[in-house]
């Protein structure tokens, strides 16, 4: 099968093939109808010339037998005949062959002798002759003296029968010729006689067995010894007979041939206006597979032009949807700035370039509070007013969208323009502090910046936001809503935490963790009604390390889990040794309670130690409220339902809310040392410690007062109603060791007593 790399030459072959296929079929069939029409009206015309051939056979044989009657009724003729008188009936058929024009005329006796005759050859076909006549066949051909000759005989009576008179014509080339010239049409007459199993001309010159004529026969009527018969043969040369058909045949070969030209010329053009825009559509689609632009003319409104028109729409929503990928994968969805992917590769091609940048990293002041208290929609909201700021404050420079409420600008400054970078800072501070309306409640948002310089701070994007991140940490510990460059020290402060971390992890395999334990006095029974466990790491170079120090660092790496389950089954097996009215208080981080699993580590606490849960006292901040949710409140409630007092420590500072009072029914509130340090200076602090007396005592909880220095202290906070106080004026947290000793020595130490 023939292959084509081209469409409209497959399509030129093949309408060309199928039409030129029809076109010779039709030529075909109409040559074989013209051959045949051709042939049925020449074997009519020889049909028509045998019948003029067969009158004239007859008309000659009529004129011969009328000759021959004629001759036989002559009187003296008849007795010429009867007395065998031989000179009178030669003279008499002489005259007659003479006037009839015929080759011979001789008499057959009865005993079939032929009379009147010279030639001799004549004499051996008498019988035969006789025989024929004697049967009543008078007319037809024989073979006479060696030559076939049409034979006509009529009897001679005198007055009976004693002979018959024949008159013979010659059936030659001559006498043939003669016939054919009567024809309208170029025959080749012929005499054929069949000797044995072959037919032989005898007369003519046409050979019956060329295939290459149209022929005739019509039978003769045969005398003499003559059995097979013989026919007088018409040919019609179908040279001659075909020659008009063969030009209408030319005629037709011509128009096909033309024919078939202007089909596959018309094909070629027809599979062009096809192939073409189709050729144009494979052409764009390679250009669109190239990432290239491609569009089709439309022209139309055929298939084709709907199909180019389809491409082009195809092609659009390739581009658009190409843009769309590219867009997301280097664009912010929420805010539509760049992402951390696209931050790297311009700042990779800033620093590649040789250019000084300020980095300037973002991070919103207390974002998580809003989405606590008002929703991630409200969230999402200021996260996208936030980054319009930033945009419009920044134009002109490289602002982009980390993730969360961390954005970055990409400051393009001077050599050692450092001033530059101060002035975008506060310019953000202060144009990012303006209010802003979120769900009917306004909002003023603030960040902290930390700044890198490059190249000073970091030769590579990596580098350089680490810098900035620690620069970042460094202004939100100076108390946020402000911006910090990045030093040196800085490293070496991540280099500690980064050593701290790893020495904490060492820490809690090794057990260097202890439980210190302060003193709770019950102002109304005058007694210890509690200890507060607190957290202690004998670090093996650094001694006894502040957990101000540590728990940051483990609340942000997790570690506070497995430490607060440790310092739980610690403080609640240390608290089985104590009286059984001396309860254990231990502080619970809100990592603690957003992490699966508090609720079987206290109950598993208790029942390792058998402590009762009334004994166990768990502080909270309020922080876990901010960052709760009701599964907090539904643990909390779960707790309290197994004994476990709650308590709600450092009440008064942060976040503090009544609602959080309505919320959940503390059984204590610790009020914050920052009220008692002032307690006895500051005016109207007793009249806020009064309040929050009055409030735990109408809400059914007890109230300790933490820091708690002095006597005058104690004396105050005893005439506001606090339940009980905590303080150095008591007691320093102690070693469990010590614990006995104190309870024991306590009734000396008794708040009375202090």
């Amino acid at each position: 099968m023939l292959r084509f790399r081209s469409l409209s030459t497959r399509l030129t072959v093949q309408f060309a093939l199928l039409f030129a296929g029809a076109m010779l079929a039709v030529s075909l069939a109409l040559s074989s109808l013209i051959a045949n029409n051709a042939s049925q009206q020449v074997e009519r015309q020889l049909q028509s010339s045998g019948a003029v051939y067969e009158r004239l056979w007859q008309l000659r044989s009529g004129k011969l037998r009328d000759g021959a009657d004629l001759l036989a009724r002559d009187f003296g003729f008849r007795a010429a005949v009867a007395t065998r008188d031989e000179a009178t009936m030669r003279s008499a058929l002489d005259n007659a062959r003479a006037r009839l024009n015929v080759g011979s005329a001789f008499i057959v006796a009865l005993d079939g002798r032929v009379e009147g005759s010279a030639d001799p050859s004549i004499q051996r076909e008498g019988p035969g002759l006789w025989n024929a006549f004697d049967g009543g066949r008078l007319a037809g051909v024989a073979v006479v003296g060696g030559r076939v000759r049409q034979l006509a005989a009529a009897p001679v009576m005198a007055p009976n029968l004693i002979g018959w008179v024949v008159f013979a014509a010659d059936l030659d080339q001559r006498e043939m010729t003669s016939l054919e010239r009567l024809s309208a049409i170029p025959l080749h007459a012929d005499v054929l006689v069949r000797r044995g199993s072959v037919w032989q001309s005898v007369a003519g010159t046409s050979d019956p067995r060329r295939a290459d004529a149209i022929v005739l026969t019509k039978p003769l009527p045969s005398l003499g010894e003559q059995r097979d018969g013989s026919v007088l043969m018409l040919a019609y040369p179908k040279r001659l007979a075909l020659a008009s058909a063969r030009r209408l045949q030319w005629a037709l070969a011509l128009m096909t041939l033309l024919g078939l030209s202007l089909v596959a010329f018309a094909t070629w053009r027809a599979a062009g206006s096809i192939t073409r825009p189709l050729a144009r559509l494979d052409e764009a689609a390679g250009r669109l597979a190239r990432g290239e632009h491609a569009e089709l003319k439309v022209e139309g409104e055929d298939e084709l032009s709907r199909l180019a028109a389809g491409f082009n729409d195809m092609v659009v929503k390739i581009e658009e949807r190409e843009r769309r990928i590219a867009h997301l994968a280097f664009n912010d969805v929420l805010t539509g700035l760049p992402n951390r992917t696209m931050f790297h590769e311009h700042l990779g091609l800033r620093l590649r370039a040789g250019k000084p940048v300020a980095l300037h990293c973002l991070d919103l002041d207390q974002f998580k509070n809003v989405n606590d208290t008002m929703g991630h929609p409200a969230g999402d909201a200021l996260l996208v007013a936030v980054g319009e700021r930033i945009a419009a404050i920044c134009a002109g420079q490289f602002v982009a969208r980390l993730g969360g409420d961390e954005f970055v600008v990409v400051q393009d400054i001077g050599e050692n323009e450092r001033g530059g970078a101060d002035r975008l800072a506060e310019a953000l501070i202060r144009g990012i502090s303006e209010p802003i309306q979120l769900d009917g409640q306004m909002i003023v948002p603030s960040t902290s910046i930390g700044i890198a310089l490059a190249p000073t701070d970091g030769s590579n994007a990596g580098n350089l936001l680490k810098s900035a991140d620690l620069a970042l940490y460094r202004a939100k510990e100076a108390g946020r809503g402000t911006f910090a460059f990045f030093e040196e020290s800085l490293n070496e402060r991540a280099q500690q935490r980064r050593q701290m971390e790893n020495d904490l992890r060492i820490a809690l395999e090794r057990g260097e963790f202890e439980l210190f334990y302060q003193p709770l006095f019950d102002l109304e029974k005058d007694r210890i009604g509690s200890f507060e466990a607190l957290l202690r790491w004998n670090h093996p170079r650094r001694g006894l390390v502040s957990p101000v120090e540590f728990i940051p660092i483990a609340e942000e790496t997790g570690l506070i889990v497995p430490l607060g389950a440790w310092a739980l089954r610690q403080a609640c097996h240390e608290a089985t040794r104590w009286p059984d009215h001396v309860r254990v208080a231990v502080n619970v981080s809100s990592v603690q309670f957003h992490r699966p699993g508090l609720q079987e580590i206290i109950v598993q606490a208790l029942g390792q130690s058998g402590l009762a849960p009334e004994r166990l006292e768990i502080e909270i901040t309020e922080s876990i409220f901010l960052e709760g949710s009701e599964a907090t409140l539904k643990l909390l409630h779960t707790l309290r339902t197994l004994g476990i007092r709650i308590a709600l420590d450092d009440f008064g500072t942060g976040y503090s809310s009544l609602s959080y009072l309505q919320s959940f029914p503390f059984d204590k509130l610790k009020i914050d040392r920052s009220f008692i340090q002032n307690l006895l200076t500051r005016p109207g602090a007793s009249a806020v410690v009064r309040a929050i007396t009055d409030l735990a005592h109408a809400l059914g909880m007890e109230t300790t007062a933490e820091g708690v220095e002095e006597r005058g202290q104690l004396a105050e906070l005893r005439n506001q109603g606090c339940s009980s106080v905590q303080g150095f004026l008591f007691s320093k947290p102690m070693q469990a060791a010590e614990i006995i000793r104190l309870l024991d020595t306590a009734p000396a130490r008794s708040a009375s007593a202090a």
